[in-house]
């Protein structure tokens, strides 16, 4: 695993994983788990209080984050979010071929631009970056 920018981290798992950990939802990833005595060998997300030996009920192997990174559904609900806590915006019209999802804290201070390809990417970006998150951690 690497430390990589907000700005460069692409969309993916790891990035869902640390948008669920802002929203209290702490967990990490398993190799495998266990259900009814039986090891399946498939990534899964586990909540920090639990183990891949002993999940919570009803817990199912591969379950992961929300996607929050691809799905525009699911970036949307960051965006409300943004939207509550900020001053913020997302728009198509100052990035060709891609989105700007930009948010400042207070009137007059500056815009932090996140600009990529999809929607849901730059939402994300501006999430975690208004919450004080500079880098994700993304395998090699």
């Amino acid at each position: 695993m690497s430390k990589t920018p907000v700005d460069e981290c692409p969309a993916g798992r790891e990035m869902d994983a640390a948008i669920e950990e802002i929203l209290g939802y702490s967990g990490y990833f398993s190799d495998y788990i266990l259900i009814n005595n039986q090891r399946y060998d498939i990534k899964t997300w586990i909540w920090k209080d639990w183990t891949p030996e002993d999940p919570p009920k009803g817990w199912r192997p591969g379950i992961m984050p929300r996607n929050y990174s691809a799905d525009i559904a699911a970036a949307w609900e960051l965006a409300e979010w943004l939207v509550q806590n900020h001053e913020f915006y997302i728009t198509n019209f100052y990035n060709p071929g891609g989105w700007s999802a930009s948010y400042r804290k207070k009137s007059g201070s500056d815009w932090i631009p996140s600009d990529t390809k999809t929607a849901p990417l730059a939402i994300c970006r501006a999430f975690l970056k208004a919450n004080g998150i500079e880098y994700v951690e993304v395998p090699e």
